[in-house]
């Protein structure tokens, strides 16, 4: 198994629902050890609580990360094809802090 993959199967444990099961981590490390992370669902809003946070903080052994959210709406009438995604952004990581 890659970094990578760990740490998509990390971040989904962060974020599992007991209600939906569908959504997509992506996961993306630079040459300089940043590392980003998407989460996306659709049709279900993505919450991000203390819990969450505290959460990916120990996977990813810091405190300090960015997050950008945003959303697309989905059919008026039945919201087909609504996404919520967040994305989190951090810095320098070292693979040891997490994983």
């Amino acid at each position: 198994m890659t970094y990578e993959q760990e740490l998509i199967e990390q971040v989904n444990e962060v974020f599992k629902s007991e209600t939906y099961d569908h959504q997509k981590v992506k996961v993306s490390v630079d040459k300089h050890d940043n590392v980003t992370v998407e989460v996306t669902r659709m049709y279900e809003y993505l919450t991000f609580n203390l819990k969450e946070m505290n959460a990916l903080a120990k996977v990813f052994g810091t405190e300090e990360f960015n997050i950008d959210q945003w959303n697309e709406p989905g059919c008026e009438t039945c919201d087909w094809g609504s996404q919520y995604t967040k994305t989190f952004t951090f810095k320098k990581v070292e693979k040891e802090n997490g994983i």
